[in-house]
């Protein structure tokens, strides 16, 4: 439930970015929508334990049918319509000969290389509760502290973006510095997972590897949705499912692997999906 929320909020802001923003703007924008949207995922299971803990587990649906009908009504009252007047000019063609999403390479493979780099966070959202707290013995305190951190991260990360795009630096340069850094702070993990995994090792990488894919995320989406503003909510529909895909399968993953490499169920998948989105993208001349 919380993700297909998120997944829908995503789709729909995204989508507005797109039509009432143009170019650098949009994708300025599109780093304070990811700046909110990033931390959902993160903070919302805390968020939930809290209200079971104290209320049961009613009250999570109670919060999310309240909030969805808060949410409805701000939408409905205050969000105006955002389609272009040149609806039926780009209505067949995106104009340089591009006719269809499912042709377009760099469409693809930017959509298929956010999904992977979601993969990786979700490989940690996933494991971390039965990584930390059932196999390292930390109390859940700890658990809380090492997650709040972590969403403090990829918030500070989406917001790090809006200001890389106001000072000029492009977006195909964030995105691979940002993977870059992403692959080797996983390696990093991985390795350390192998030979004896210590708390004052973990948490500083897992603090990089979440800034990085905040930095990461709304430069792959601006370059992905971007290329077809004359139809933004499909293209942004598209990026996000298969960002939800992409952190489900990880967390299928996750699960299966818990049982037979214990911390480096998380710090393996972390590491491999990591590598496989910088090499989804390094091709890449959009």
């Amino acid at each position: 439930m919380q993700g297909f929320g998120a997944g829908s909020c995503a789709v729909i802001s995204f989508a507005m970015v797109q039509d009432l923003f143009e170019g650098e703007a949009a994708r300025a924008k599109r780093s304070y929508v990811a700046t909110v949207l990033s931390a959902v995922p993160v903070l919302a299971p805390a968020l939930g334990s809290v209200l079971v803990d104290r209320f049961g587990w009613r009250s999570v649906h109670i919060v999310l049918a309240a909030g969805g009908v808060v949410l409805l009504a701000a939408v409905a009252s205050c969000v105006p319509e955002s389609l272009r007047a040149q609806r039926e000019a780009r209505e067949h063609s995106s104009g340089d000969g591009r006719t269809s999403l499912w042709t377009d390479r760099v469409f693809l493979r930017t959509t298929l290389a956010n999904a992977l780099s979601y993969g990786v966070i979700f490989s940690y959202i996933a494991g971390s509760p039965v990584v930390i707290i059932r196999q390292m013995g930390y109390p859940p305190a700890v658990f809380a502290a090492v997650f709040a951190g972590t969403a403090v991260a990829l918030t500070l990360g989406a917001a790090g973006s809006g200001m890389l795009a106001r000072r000029g630096t492009s977006s195909a340069a964030a995105i691979r510095g940002g993977l870059i850094v992403t692959v080797a702070a996983t390696l990093g993990l991985a390795g350390f997972g192998l030979g004896g995994i210590s708390p004052a090792i973990i948490v500083p990488l897992l603090l990089v590897v979440l800034f990085c894919r905040g930095i990461v995320v709304p430069n792959l989406q601006h370059v992905a949705i971007g290329r077809w503003s004359e139809r933004a909510g499909t293209a942004s529909a598209l990026v996000g499912v298969s960002q939800l895909l992409g952190g489900a399968l990880a967390s299928v993953v996750v699960a299966a692997l818990l049982p037979y490499l214990r911390v480096n169920a998380v710090l393996v998948p972390m590491a491999v999906l990591a590598a496989a989105a910088w090499l989804m993208w390094r091709p890449l001349r959009p």
